[in-house]
């Protein structure tokens, strides 16, 4: 039905136009973005986003109106176009365009009070029992339940409260029957308080309860590289290069009981890649998140951030706009992305992940060889660069000025909650940073600042990380 309608409506636009049109096919709507054009008569129609409702409709009658008052065959064509329209059930117009592109080449200092209310630290506890490996993507490898946090780094996952002290371990690494040889993922049923971890290496899923008791296992048939939960189901997220197992979609929804009931987000255009060439397998980064009930997925080079209904109804929710120099989709293919130099990686502009809350999201791009994170106002629709250039350790900040207690800059590694963010911050950054702050001349010790000062009194540089938590505004 959509490619029927966008077929049409390129057949009304005569030989003597050239229009360039970015055409996006949706489960439940189409959207066009009009890119340029060059024609004979006068301008067609605005550049801009339209979609398959109101505002879409009306610039084709528009055009079709003022240009071509008299042709009978636009008139039969206009007709059948009505209909197509009119017989287009439930067509969403929450197709929406985030544009950060205008502050690509910003350089903004913002203070961490002016999007937050509050700054809390957590430090884990540290002993033989639940020393923790270094921890890679904190988005995926910690969350948040009840008054607990859980943390995986890659070997184990441990069990924290809210004040830091260790609860518990859940399974341990190896080949028997209630262990995992690697933990890819992990989430948090919070209906049936689970803890149910990924073993890729085992195309193995194990599930325990709450307090570190094995309950059973399953096993899948593909080779998802995450998974998540939602509305009582397990989420898996089938990556590129890898998505042939799934029948080349990109979310597999499963049973509690290992039953495949939904799959969503279909990439057929990577089947007939694959049917040429290898797709690399370095293009990993997607996030899989739920913001106000509604689960989300995005995936790296494609710009759109879907959203999924309870009932697993989907459709796009917003497009990002970050320029024309992104990476070309060229880079998918293996070949491209394994001989792919730095300095040719410096021409583009590269999407590399993002976070988002209830208000604000969060974008890090790697913008012709700099650093950008970019923070985005979604009231305002207002986006800042950040440049705060201070280094410690092995970390360059392009942050926000922690004037709370002039401790660490700050940049989310994950979301907490749809009002909270968090950081991973270890101890040897934090003494050698705030070191430095406090030999600076004439420097006065403010309440805030003495709290730093005995959080750091009591960490070791072998302790586990420190959580540092911000309350959004």
């Amino acid at each position: 039905m959509r490619y029927k309608v966008l077929i049409l409506f390129c057949a009304l636009i005569p030989a003597t136009s050239y229009v360039e049109l970015n055409a996006v096919v949706f489960p439940n709507q189409v959207a066009v973005t009009v890119k340029k054009q060059s024609v004979k008569e006068p301008k067609l129609f605005n550049e801009g986003s339209y979609s398959c409702t109101n505002n879409f409709l009306n610039f084709v009658l528009n055009y079709i109106f003022k240009y071509y008052p008299m042709n009978k065959l636009l008139v039969v064509y206009l007709i059948v176009f009505i209909n197509l329209i009119i017989s287009c059930k439930n067509i969403s117009t929450n197709f929406n365009t985030i544009d950060i592109s205008k502050s690509l080449d910003g350089n903004s200092q913002v203070s961490l009070s002016s999007i937050s209310t509050n700054i809390e630290y957590i430090q884990l506890q540290s002993d033989s029992n639940c020393f923790l490996g270094r921890i890679r993507s904190p988005s995926r490898n910690i969350q948040f339940f009840g008054n607990k946090i859980f943390i995986s780094d890659g070997t184990k996952i441990l069990s924290f409260d809210s004040c830091g002290n260790f609860l518990t371990q859940y399974g341990k690494q190896g080949r028997g029957p209630e262990e995992y040889q690697d933990i890819r993922s992990f989430t948090i049923m919070p209906d049936e308080e689970q803890v149910v971890i990924l073993s890729s290496a085992m195309q193995k899923v194990l599930f325990y309860d709450i307090n570190g008791k094995f309950l059973k296992d399953i096993r899948i048939d593909f080779m998802p590289i995450a998974l998540t939960t939602f509305n009582n189901r397990l989420i898996f997220i089938n990556p590129k290069g890898l998505r042939g197992f799934s029948e080349y979609y990109t979310l597999s929804i499963i049973s509690v009981d290992g039953v495949l009931q939904n799959r969503l987000i279909s990439r057929k255009n990577e089947k007939e890649i694959d049917k040429k060439e290898k797709i690399g397998l370095k293009a990993l980064d997607s996030h899989t998140y739920v913001l106000n009930n509604y689960l989300h997925h995005w995936e790296s080079l494609y710009d759109t951030i879907w959203e999924i209904s309870s009932d697993f109804k989907i459709f796009s929710k917003n497009y990002i706009d970050y320029g024309s120099d992104k990476l070309p989709f060229k880079y998918i293919l293996e070949s491209n992305a394994k001989n792919v130099t730095i300095d040719e990686l410096k021409n583009f502009v590269i999407f590399q992940y993002f976070f988002e809350t209830s208000k604000y999201m969060f974008f890090e791009l790697g913008n012709k060889g700099k650093l950008n994170h970019i923070y985005y106002d979604k009231y305002s629709k207002k986006s800042f660069n950040l440049r705060f250039n201070e280094k410690s350790g092995n970390k360059t900040y392009f942050s926000f000025y922690n004037d709370f207690d002039n401790g660490l800059p700050f940049w989310p590694d994950g979301v907490l909650s749809e009002e909270k963010v968090f950081s991973l911050i270890y101890g040897y950054d934090l003494k050698k940073y705030y070191t430095k702050i406090k030999n600076k001349p004439d420097k006065i010790i403010t309440p805030q600042e003495k709290k730093i000062e005995d959080l750091i009194s009591q960490t070791k540089l072998i302790d586990n990380p420190i959580l540092m938590i911000i309350t959004l505004k």
